[in-house]
């Protein structure tokens, strides 16, 4: 949304049509440039409906960077004002200057002015160039037409074009139309284009626009660029539209023929209206991809402006001495063989055998390397960091060598963890590599390239060129340096080895780029005075061998990726990121751990004896409510309120009042058998020493920086705590503001920092952002840092007091053991607190699983004077004596009641529809009926708001978000899981949802831990919950605005009665104890 202020609404219209009009105007971007723009006035009402589709369609054209793409700026909903680049250009006829805005206008001054045929094949070569680049992002324009295609003067070659008015288009997910110029839409939503340009397809009912549809329009659209005297492609042939539908589902087209282009050359004029005649064909499967469109008018365009690209041939005889290694091996060799085989079989007419057939499967699931480039090129990087015999002239054996090993051996390591039928991006493939223990080494990654678009294939290699050479300054105290050139499909290694680079491609390399149909190295060998020119060779060699395979190279996206590595500290062993784990694994985990405890969370509920459930009151005995209100099992004692310290009214959390802080009895009582053990080993916050009234202010003082003005009695106490040096256990409620008890006291000494281990990536990243919006100095360490981990590292512990120390650092328990310890413990004097956060995760695994965690229990030796915080909204009785005992120091316990009086408990029974004989077959469409009545509940119940919906496992999670999508939107729920999901797409999904970009997150228990949306309230939870901490984490994600919210309990009576047994036993088990 734009500021009003920011954008000057000028006189001059430029345009108008039934619903709107066109203005030029001013913006001013960021406060500093102003510019002219377009702004498109809306003369109708836009609905609220529509105002939340049009912001969401906004923020994804914004997004859109390429040449041939209108430059959207925002919407401004005070004046109904939509801001877009401005494209102007002059043309003077017969004395007089007028101003063109887009094609369609251009064109029609050609009776007055001839348009050459060079200005036309330009204009739809960015036409073609813009259309691949929507398709590619999953955009459907569904309006193309030359008065969508704008152009203006440009500086460098005379002429701007931009494909815009995205008026109908479909984006993965339903939408307003934002057009520059009105376009009708149905009422359900199939979009009625103009009839000239409309695809045969999109004239039958209920028809949905598509990639080839636009493709359909495409070619009206050369038509009438072939025929410019017309204002329409059928004008002079058929005047009414609905005489234009029937000709075109007859599969009649305009006529158009070789003869209507006279001033191109006649080779150029059988290619285009070639183009044309398939861009138009009547079965939409047998039209071109907009792609292959744009790669047939490139070569029009290159035609046309003698654009010579050199042949490998004659680079060869100008590089003499450029080194060629064919390898005997390539990535796709495994499939090649398996063909062979399969293919002779055929030609024998033999049937294989089962076992054959199995052994190949298994065979080619194993070592198939297709799409695993980047894999392969990081790998090799590896080893060749890592290797010492790289010294010598002969340098190109030992990679040669190394590169063979890489594409027989690696497939077989990392199959099972990546999707072979796509590419990845280097940090993904670093990741899996790393947690697979593939390679030796952490790596930060550094983009090289300036720019990763271009207009023209010179473009392409000045930035090329400039990326090589600051390859060619990065190299380490060895003389390396290695990067990952990637250009879709295709991805390269590019290396310094001391006084030579080192290509590396692991494909079948065509003989066009001087290979053998195998792998190749290509080795050049440079003087410090000739590097410049080596550099350039490069350049054009790495153009040749991509023009091999890649057809329209010159405008595709390209990358050089710099593989730095990070210094390590301690044992190698690599970070761990919870939502990485197997969701059965994490359940098995916790179910075994709870089975070995009987566990039961801690809830303190003051003393309501009803609740309400589904609109409806139901009685739970007294002893049943005492069991789940202890917030520990104290025997013999009375809970009595400890002291309220008052600063001020509470402003903290989503609770709007401050509820009395039990204390409960110093004593915990462990039933061992038939002993009875009384361990005094924390303290009540009342035995605490007043907070000086000093303190008080300095505090106060501190907490407007996070817009506050008071604190919460534990939030007191906590800090009262951590400045008198004790251990701290902190047990509230969620969304209280737990968080404030150690971010506060970070402030307090600038001398010294706060270390945060926090059980997720996740939520490292989530909490940084937030602190970073409050101009808070909080960094990451590891791989939550990404590519500031190596900056984080040396800030920390090689800072020699050049740079002040950060407030905060946060980081996993693996990173804190297996990496950072012994550096945190020679500089333990500028630790201020140590912080266990979501300290229930401790105790939430078997010995298998995140066993680092037990290295904690030496805490306070290594750190005797530092003290320790542990946070969490949920603690069992066993939980709470392990942590007083094994972990920490005579502890202060902080606790109150983590009831959220404005979340309303429902319990609601489930359909779950038994899989049928289609389904067990593999049919998705049965597998997605499962959840298909479960998922109406859940949207007649949400309505228009947001909502999480828990599951335990990721098949149901697919599932349910599959249904879903079919009752609100394709694009308004998406899923959220542990393994098999990409950490970038997880945090992509969980950005997005913060950000309402969607309205339904379906996510397994990886979701769980501290995540902030204030804006959902509507927590399901689809099957029984495993025990009452994960309802309580689940259904505390709701309501932390203050709203009232829901928590919705949707259970099977038979798919979870083993469940509802184990947790009623529970329950018993407890009342017993009582």
């Amino acid at each position: 949304m734009l500021d009003p202020v920011a954008v000057e609404l000028c006189p001059e219209q430029i345009g108008n049509g039934a619903t709107s009009r066109v203005f030029k105007g001013k913006f001013c971007e960021s406060g500093k440039v102003v510019r002219e723009v377009a702004c498109k006035e809306f003369m109708v009402s836009i609905t609220p409906k529509h105002k939340i589709r049009l912001m969401k369609e906004i923020r994804c054209l914004k997004l859109l960077r390429h040449p041939n793409i209108l430059s959207h700026f925002g919407v401004d909903f005070n004046r109904s004002l939509l801001v877009t680049a401005l494209l102007e250009k002059k043309i003077e006829i017969d004395g007089a200057v007028i101003n063109i805005h887009n094609a369609r206008e251009l064109l029609d001054t050609h009776e007055f002015k001839t348009i050459s045929w060079s200005t036309r094949i330009k204009i739809m070569h960015g036409v073609t160039s813009g259309l691949s680049f929507l398709h590619a992002k999953n955009i459907v324009h569904c309006d193309l037409k030359a008065a969508n295609v704008f152009v203006g003067d440009d500086g460098e070659d005379g002429l701007l074009v931009k494909l815009g008015d995205f008026g109908t288009a479909l984006f993965d997910f339903a939408q307003f139309s934002v057009s520059v110029m009105p376009a009708a839409t149905n009422t359900d939503n199939s979009v009625m284009c103009t009839a000239a340009y409309t695809a045969p397809e999109l004239l039958e009912r209920g028809a949905k626009p598509s990639f080839e549809s636009d493709v359909y329009s495409l070619a009206m659209v050369m038509i009438e660029f072939s025929l410019p005297s017309r204002s329409t492609p059928w004008e002079g042939e058929v005047a009414n539209s609905s005489i234009i539908s029937d000709f075109v589902r007859r599969g009649e087209r305009p006529s158009v023929s070789i003869e209507d282009l006279s001033g191109l050359k006649s080779e150029m004029a059988s290619q285009w209206i070639r183009l044309l005649r398939e861009c138009w064909e009547q079965n939409p499967t047998k039209r071109p991809t907009s792609a292959e469109a744009a790669s047939k008018m490139s070569s029009l365009y290159s035609e046309e402006f003698s654009v010579k690209y050199k042949s490998f041939q004659e680079w060869k005889i100008q590089n003499q001495d450029v080194l060629f290694i064919s390898l005997n091996t390539h990535q796709g060799m495994t499939i090649e063989v398996v063909d062979e085989l399969v293919c002779g079989f055929a030609s024998k007419n033999e049937t294989m055998s089962s076992e054959l057939n199995l052994d190949l499967t298994e065979n080619l699931y194993q070592n198939d390397g297709s799409n695993a480039c980047v894999y392969l090129c990081s790998k090799i990087a590896d080893e060749l960091i890592d290797s010492s015999l790289l010294c010598g002239q002969d340098n190109h054996i030992i990679v040669k060598r190394v590169s063979e090993d890489t594409i027989r051996k690696l497939p077989k390591r990392i199959n099972s963890s990546r999707s072979i039928r796509e590419l990845t991006d280097v940090d993904q493939a670093i990741q899996v590599m790393n947690q697979n223990e593939v390679i030796c080494n952490k790596y930060n990654t550094t983009e090289l390239l300036e720019k990763q678009s271009s207009k023209t294939l010179h473009e392409k290699h000045c930035y090329l060129k400039r990326a090589l050479t600051c390859l060619e300054q990065s190299v380490n105290t060895d003389g390396k340096a290695f990067a990952i050139y990637l250009c879709r499909p295709l991805a390269i290694l590019v290396g310094v080895l001391r006084s030579s680079f080192i290509i590396v491609d692991t494909h079948k390399v065509p003989e066009e780029a001087g290979g053998t149909q195998y792998g190749l190295i290509v080795q050049f060998t440079f003087d410090t005075d000739k590097k410049e020119t080596v550099i350039d060779n490069i350049v054009e060699w790495i153009s040749i061998r991509m023009r091999a395979s890649i057809q329209n190279y010159s405008t595709s996206l390209h990358s050089l990726v710099l593989l730095q590595v990070i210094k390590k500290s301690g044992t190698d062993i690599f970070e761990f990121d919870i939502s990485d784990v197997d969701d059965e694994e994490l359940l098995n985990a916790s179910l075994e751990a709870e089975r070995n405890e009987g566990y039961l969370p801690s809830v303190v509920n003051d003393h309501s004896e009803q609740q309400q459930v589904s609109g409806q009151c139901f009685e739970v005995d007294e002893p049943t409510m005492k069991c789940l209100n202890a917030s520990v099992d104290i025997k013999g004692s009375e809970c009595s309120p400890s002291p309220k310290l008052n600063i001020g009214k509470n402003h903290i959390g989503e609770q709007s009042e401050i509820q009395q802080i039990s204390s409960p009895s110093e004593n915990i009582t462990v039933n061992d058998k038939d002993n009875t053990i009384h361990l005094t080993n924390y303290i009540l916050p009342k035995d605490l020493p007043d907070v000086k009234h000093d303190d008080s202010i300095v505090w106060k003082g501190h907490l407007t920086r996070f817009g506050l003005n008071s604190l919460n009695d534990f939030q007191m106490y906590a800090i009262q705590s951590v400045q008198l040096g004790r251990d701290t256990i902190v047990v509230q409620a969620t969304g209280s503001g737990k968080s404030l008890c150690f971010q506060l006291p970070s402030l307090f000494d600038r001398q010294k920092f706060v270390v945060v281990v926090t059980p997720t990536i996740s939520l490292i990243n989530s909490q940084i952002e937030e602190l970073k919006k409050l101009n808070i100095d909080a960094i990451a360490l590891g791989r939550s840092a990404g590519q500031d981990a190596q900056r984080n590292d040396d800030r920390l512990f090689y800072n020699n007091g050049t740079s002040p120390l950060p407030s905060l650092v946060f980081m996993t328990p693996e990173h804190f053991v297996n990496r950072v310890c012994y550096s945190l413990e020679e500089n333990k004097e500028s630790i201020k607190l140590l912080v266990l956060d979501e300290v229930h995760k401790m105790f939430d695994r078997n010995s298998n699983f995140r066993s680092c965690y037990d290295f904690f229990k030496g805490i306070k030796e290594r750190f005797p004077c530092v003290p320790v915080m542990a946070l969490t909204a949920t603690l069992s009785k066993g939980q709470l004596q392990s942590l007083c005992v094994d972990y920490l120091r005579n502890p202060v316990l902080i606790k109150s009641s983590i009831n959220r009086s404005n979340i309303k408990l429902n319990i609601k029974s489930y359909v779950h529809t038994k899989k049928s004989k289609s389904s067990a077959d593999g049919n998705s469409s049965s597998k997605e009926g499962i959840w298909c009545a479960c998922a109406t509940d859940i949207k007649n119940i949400t309505g228009d708001e947001y909502a999480i919906v828990f599951m335990d496992f990721r098949s149901d999670v697919e599932l349910m978000t599959s249904s879903l999508r079919l009752q609100i939107g394709e694009e308004n729920v998406k899923p959220y899981y542990g393994s098999g999901m990409t950490h970038d797409v997880k945090k992509k999904n969980d950005t997005d949802f913060r950000a309402k970009e969607f309205q339904v997150l379906v996510a397994t228990e990886s979701y769980e831990v501290g995540t902030h949306n204030p804006h959902v309230d509507n927590i399901f939870r689809v099957g029984c919950m495993r025990n009452l901490s994960v309802i309580i984490q689940e259904f505390g994600r709701a309501g932390r605005s203050g709203n009232s919210a829901d928590g919705f309990l949707l259970i099977n009576e038979s798919k979870d009665d083993q469940r509802l047994a184990f947790g009623l036993n529970a329950v018993q088990r407890m009342k017993r104890n009582s």
